[in-house]
């Protein structure tokens, strides 16, 4: 099978994928030697995490489509494992006298010893898949909690940063870059040399094909991966999905937006610190006026009322009293992710 038959065929099984993925993989689904379309198992492996973005991150879809794959490519050119040997119905002896393996029938029919290890093939065979599958699992997992952290750690750096300058929180132009975006699954970067200018009060949507870095674009902003982004401005991603800690699962949906505003939760540790300081007598007196200024942020964002703004923009993502008063891990799906999208302050 020569590389333009492979490449019209991931053009009709892949259609609606970017084009220069369905290039790249139709460069990949070739054995290099025997020019043939590799095993089902190892295309699977390797085409499907390509293909979660088009199935809008169900991995099932994906191993599924990446099969259909396969069996079109593979349908009328044979795949590398294939030997060009075939087993033949009659017994054949060297004299050139064709005679039937009765023996072999006799058990088959009686007995289904091929259908029996065809199971057993099959079973093996899935057995592999769904193991794989878990292993993906748990890899996107995995990394789904890196990245969390990363995300929620460079919000606490801004909130810090925010309280130190004493900022009022106003932004003004934002002038990003120039910087680099590499390719998280290797190959050339996705943007070299990028700048962008963001003004206030304006919204901007970002467009492109799929697997051409969107997504990547704004986990590198959120988390301060690119550089020149100023140290006290804070950025709020929205995952697709929602990954909390054991702790947070055990909360109510109001406590963990009440959570993820970390300036008041750092004002607020602050100012416990600064009351417990002005016990001992021999505290400096610059101590309370810091509690001072605390004092005046917490007034200022809202501190006191906070839980009652949090409920109340719960709400209008169509909470009710019920729901709020069920912890985190007795929600569904889809209420979880209507939680994340409250993009707390605000």
């Amino acid at each position: 099978m020569d590389s333009s038959a492979a490449l019209q065929a991931c053009e009709h099984v892949l259609e609606g994928l970017d084009v220069d993925l369905i290039q790249y993989i139709a460069t990949t689904v070739l054995d290099e030697k025997s020019g043939k379309v590799l095993p089902r198992e190892d295309l699977v492996e390797m085409v499907a995490p390509m293909l979660e973005e088009l199935c809008d991150g169900d991995e099932s879809k994906a191993d599924t489509l990446a099969t259909s794959l396969w069996e079109t490519l593979s349908a009328e050119h044979g795949t590398a494992q294939e030997t060009g040997f075939r087993k033949l119905e009659n017994a054949v002896r060297m004299g050139g006298e064709k005679e039937e393996d009765a023996t072999e029938e006799a058990c088959e029919s009686q007995y289904g010893l091929k259908s029996f290890k065809k199971e057993q093939r099959d079973a093996k065979q899935a057995a592999k898949e769904q193991e794989k599958r878990e292993a993906r699992i748990r890899q996107k997992q995995q990394e789904m909690a890196a990245l969390t952290l990363e995300l929620d750690n460079a919000r606490k750096v801004a909130a810090a940063e925010l309280i130190k300058k004493g900022q009022s929180g106003k932004l003004g132009t934002l002038e990003i870059g120039p910087f680099t975006l590499p390719n998280p699954g290797g190959g050339a970067d996705l943007l070299e040399d990028a700048s962008m200018v963001l003004v206030p009060g304006h919204r901007y949507g970002l467009i492109g094909r799929n697997g051409k870095g969107k997504s990547t674009l704004l986990k590198w902003l959120a988390s301060r991966r690119v550089a020149s982004l100023d140290k006290a401005l804070q950025v709020y991603y929205v995952h697709q999905e929602v990954s909390l800690s054991d702790e947070a699962e055990e909360n109510s949906p109001a406590d963990v937006v009440l959570a993820a505003d970390f300036e008041l939760k750092l004002l607020l540790e602050e100012r416990e610190t600064l009351e417990t300081q002005l016990l001992d007598k021999d505290v400096q007196g610059d101590v309370q006026g810091r509690l001072g200024e605390v004092e005046s942020r917490l007034e200022a964002i809202g501190a006191s009322t906070a839980r009652i703004r949090a409920s109340k923009l719960l709400k209008n993502l169509g909470f009710s009293d019920a729901l709020l008063a069920r912890k985190m891990r007795q929600l569904s799906g889809g209420w979880r992710v209507r939680r994340r999208a409250t993009l707390w302050p605000g």
